[in-house]
């Protein structure tokens, strides 16, 4: 699996080192539904959703300046 980050969607100029909000957005080529899949209502995490999820948590201990808000 290779990992892309878009800089199309970043906004000219913007400083994003700064304090902010910000929103962060995973897809998928083609709307594969590589993170896992919803069964009865609730989220199945296939193996790289758990990685996901495990990176995401482990942000704050790689930059001490990032606080984790909503992660859906």
């Amino acid at each position: 699996m290779q990992w892309r980050i878009p800089t199309r969607n970043r906004l000219q100029g913007h400083d994003y080192s700064g304090h902010g909000v910000y929103g962060i957005t995973c897809c998928t080529r083609g709307k594969e539904h590589l993170f896992g899949q919803v069964l009865d209502g609730r989220i199945g995490l296939s193996l790289a959703g758990q990685q996901v999820v495990s990176c995401w948590k482990d942000l704050p201990n790689h930059y001490r300046h990032v606080r984790l808000d909503a992660f859906v």
